[in-house]
């Protein structure tokens, strides 16, 4: 059987299990304890993005302590610029080091978000592709 929707491809994709909270929806960034989320010294790759009628992609990439990352998102004024559009959200993976910059190539070139990441990775390695954050409903 051929693959033949963009929907179909993604089904056969790596679910890096981006972070939701526990009623199964993202977290929104402005009310996110990134400590109380244990993500005080987490390594992995996120994803932040603003909500709406016409939802997008703010920015992609990786750290070292996404608690860190995370305060220093909301801090950011670029970034916080698009929270009048219908909120910030942001999602994570605790994704290994060694696969990190080519998760984060992909999710990149493949989102396109607004913010461009000078380090997305894609001068170090190949793309690693894995299944984007999506809707609750599109959910496996």
């Amino acid at each position: 059987m051929a693959i033949s929707t963009l929907t179909e491809v993604q089904e056969e994709l790596p679910d890096p299990r981006w972070a939701r909270t526990q009623k199964g929806n993202y977290h929104r960034l402005l009310h996110l304890d990134p400590e109380a989320n244990g993500l005080t010294k987490a390594n992995g790759v996120y994803v932040v993005w603003h909500g709406g009628i016409n939802p997008g992609w703010i920015f992609i990439g990786r750290s070292a302590d996404l608690a860190q990352t995370f305060h220093q998102t909301a801090d950011d004024e670029e970034v916080m610029a698009y929270d009048i559009r219908g909120g910030i959200f942001v999602t994570w993976a605790l994704i290994k080091p060694e696969f990190q910059d080519g998760v984060v190539h992909y999710l990149n070139a493949t989102l396109r978000p607004k913010i461009k990441n000078d380090d997305d990775g894609s001068k170090k390695t190949a793309p690693v592709p894995v299944l984007p954050p999506r809707p609750k409903s599109a959910s496996r």
